[in-house]
């Protein structure tokens, strides 16, 4: 039942999102994170439910977002945990680099797709 609400929960953030609502998707992926963590920590009875949901909540923000340390920060605040999230989003995050979920999303490895600031600083001034 937790993996259908966390697939109704993708299905509805991506129609809002592609059908032009205002709003974000950082707290949506928290609640897919949290229900399939949850779903994980019921599966395998070893993994304490409470972590599970906060790796999952922060593997799914890094790997949608590609923001690990935010995350990171976030959800260390909410949850008064620290270093478990912080190894969920740097693995999440290594695992997921090439993967591109949001495409207008710049990358970060090639100088290419990023802006020469000199030159349209000039050019703007000119």
């Amino acid at each position: 039942m937790l993996l259908a609400i966390a697939a109704a929960k993708m299905l509805a953030v991506s129609c809002t999102l592609h059908s032009g609502f205002r709003g974000g998707f950082i707290f949506p992926l928290f609640y897919i994170g949290a229900a399939v963590g949850l779903a994980v920590a019921l599966a395998v009875p070893q993994i304490h439910p409470t972590i599970g949901m906060i790796c999952m909540m922060a593997a799914v923000n890094v790997a949608i977002t590609k923001t690990p340390i935010s995350i990171t920060v976030i959800i260390s605040v909410l949850s008064d945990t620290a270093m478990v999230s912080v190894i969920a989003s740097f693995v999440s995050f290594l695992l997921t680099t090439q993967v591109s979920l949001i495409h207008t999303q710049r990358s970060r490895s090639s100088e290419e797709d990023s802006p020469n600031v000199s030159t349209s600083v000039s050019e703007a001034f000119s």
